[in-house]
Order: structure tokens, then sequence, then C-alpha cells
């Protein structure tokens, strides 16, 4: 199985971890918006067999 990851933002970091049978990455994204204001973004992921 694979999974491939996509998104509308350029990360600020990336962190792997892992723990017997567990494999996460984490995405981190670097926010700075002004009071009242909002902000988006987008991550999708597709899962396949190799």
């Amino acid at each position: 199985m694979g999974i491939r990851e996509s998104g509308n933002f350029r990360p600020e970091r990336i962190a792997l971890w892992g723990e017997r049978h567990v494999i996460s990455p984490e995405v981190f994204a670097n926010i700075s918006i002004l009071p009242r204001h909002s902000k988006g973004w987008r991550r999708s992921y597709q899962f396949f067999a190799i």
C-alpha cells in the first residue's frame, strides 16, 4: 500500500515519526492572520496498492 499527499500550500516543515507498525508524516503550515480574518488550505490523500 502507498499514500500520495498533496496540498495548495508550501509546508513550513515536515516531521516523520513511527512506532512498531505505524509511520506517520506530520505537515506543518505557517499561519499568520489578522484578527477577524480567515485563511484556508487544502490537503488531499490518495491511497493505492503497489
